[in-house]
């Protein structure tokens, strides 16, 4: 079994900054969406894919059907957090659910 550590070097490499991605949302807060990237949904253990509300205004508006929990979202990478295993992500399109 990987370390956390590992894992997440295997996620970076897997996931470099500009490549795009589809993954599923598995929660929503106030601030962004959660993204499984194929790691799993335990927070702090895994990589985890985040789309951030707060500084992603433009990609969230009244007239965009907006991701929901267990739907399917295409993601562009453009940033790594290391200190959270968090890969910042930038929603592309919805492609679908997840049955």
């Amino acid at each position: 079994m990987k370390s956390n550590n590992e894992l997440w070097e295997q996620a970076k490499n897997r996931y470099p900054t500009g490549s795009v991605l589809t993954g599923e949302v598995f929660q929503i807060t106030s601030f962004g969406l959660f993204i499984d990237i194929g790691y799993g949904t335990k927070l702090g253990y895994v990589p985890i894919g985040i789309i951030e509300i707060v500084s992603s205004k433009s990609q969230y508006s009244d007239t965009k059907p907006q991701p929901k929990v267990r739907q399917l979202v295409r993601c562009e990478a453009i940033f790594h957090r290391d200190n959270n295993m968090e890969i910042d992500l930038q929603l592309l399109d919805i492609v679908g659910k997840n049955e």
